[in-house]
């Protein structure tokens, strides 16, 4: 294919994609689809948080004003999973969260009307603890007085467990069990009465499809690779963009081991970058030193401190959570010896979730990329103060 051709077929490939884009945008400035509070806020890959507005919904006493009419319809989509041998007392069922049955475990969600106890374990992204769920399990047989009640695993397609051993436990999913249940609490009167409930509901359904590939966007993407995988040609031009997509990537990576990692340098000549070393592309810098090691990934979307000569002491690891916390706005990062914020941390005053964000991320880089090394070096010096 000529080059002239090459060219002319990318430039009309770019503009059906900028058409489709633009459809979509329409939509969504007259539907409000796309301002939704739980994907603004990322609530919707948050557990802790997934778990309580789910809790709400289910508990009698909750927030909605409802009773038992949302855990009547969670149990009747549940119960039949389970057997239907045993009747729930919705109207007097007590919903805990991070219920602990020992110094180290907390089920997620546990629902107890005093003669049965019923532990939900919840996955959204995080993976088992060692015989996290076996642990649950056993706790709930005694507490059942061996009912055969089994943990309700739910993860977002219905994983089975791998921590379960020979324990009883039913695979529960996002995918299914839940968008059925929240579409019957949305379908009931009483819902379409509080406006405040019915949105919010309606907020966490699609939030819900976002994560597992059904929303609009993944509408909107699927158009445009129809219209990119159309021909030979297209693709051809396809694989040009992408190609030029990822000279910038490349470029954004140039400019952070170079000009931003020599600013660091100047401050702390220890500091070094990590040329795909086990996956990182990131600048280092040793902390007390050596003690431990903060490394920025060259997108911003992870940030650790971490020791590789021995553990980080419980007070430590506290400390540093308190200062990255503060220093990131990630309060919920991972702090299990390593403090790791991955895929839920951004440049400072940008998103990542951002289409443009690597463009953007790139530009400003270019632009100022002693602003990108100052907030490095405040980090350092925040954490050397620990």
């Amino acid at each position: 294919m000529k080059t002239e051709n090459l060219i002319e077929t990318a430039v009309n490939l770019l503009q059906c994609g900028s058409d489709i884009i633009k459809i979509y945008d329409e939509k969504y400035r007259k539907t409000g689809l796309k301002y939704n509070i739980f994907k603004i806020t990322r609530i919707c890959e948050k557990e802790i948080i997934m778990c309580r507005i789910i809790a709400d919904l289910l508990n009698p006493k909750g927030a909605h004003y409802k009773g038992d009419l949302y855990l009547e319809l969670f149990w009747n989509i549940i119960s039949p999973k389970i057997g239907n041998t045993h009747k729930l007392d919705t109207q007097n069922v007590k919903v805990t969260t991070e219920y602990s049955i020992d110094t180290q475990r907390r089920i997620d969600i546990a629902l107890d009307d005093g003669t049965l106890f019923i532990p939900i374990e919840v996955k959204i992204y995080a993976g088992e603890q060692e015989r996290q769920v076996k642990d649950y399990a056993d706790y709930a047989n005694k507490k059942n007085k061996n009912k055969n009640i089994p943990v309700l695993y739910l993860t977002l397609r219905g994983d089975k467990s791998e921590t379960a051993e020979d324990s009883a436990y039913i695979s529960v999913s996002f995918a299914k069990d839940i968008l059925q249940w929240l579409s019957l609490c949305l379908k009931q009167e009483e819902t379409e009465k509080a406006s405040p409930v019915r949105e919010i509901i309606k907020q966490l359904i699609e939030a819900i499809k976002s994560i597992l590939g059904y929303s609009e966007d993944d509408k909107m993407n699927k158009e445009i690779s129809e219209k990119v995988m159309q021909s030979e040609e297209t693709i051809r031009a396809a694989i040009e963009i992408g190609n030029a997509l990822n000279a910038i990537d490349d470029e954004k990576w140039n400019l952070f081991k170079g000009v931003i990692l020599e600013k660091v340098k100047k401050q702390f000549s220890d500091a070094d970058a990590c040329d795909g070393v086990d996956g990182w592309y990131a600048i280092s810098a040793p902390i007390k030193k050596g003690a431990y090691t903060l490394y920025v990934n060259y997108d911003w979307k992870s940030i650790t401190v971490e020791s590789e000569k021995k553990e980080i002491s419980p007070a430590v690891e506290k400390s540093i959570n308190k200062v990255m916390s503060a220093l990131t706005g990630v309060s919920d990062a991972e702090t299990d010896g390593v403090w790791l914020a991955e895929e839920i941390v951004s440049y400072p005053g940008m998103n990542h979730d951002d289409t443009l964000y690597p463009y953007l991320l790139y530009k400003r880089y270019k632009q100022n990329p002693q602003e990108a090394a100052n907030y490095i070096i405040e980090m350092v010096n925040e954490l050397e103060k620990i």
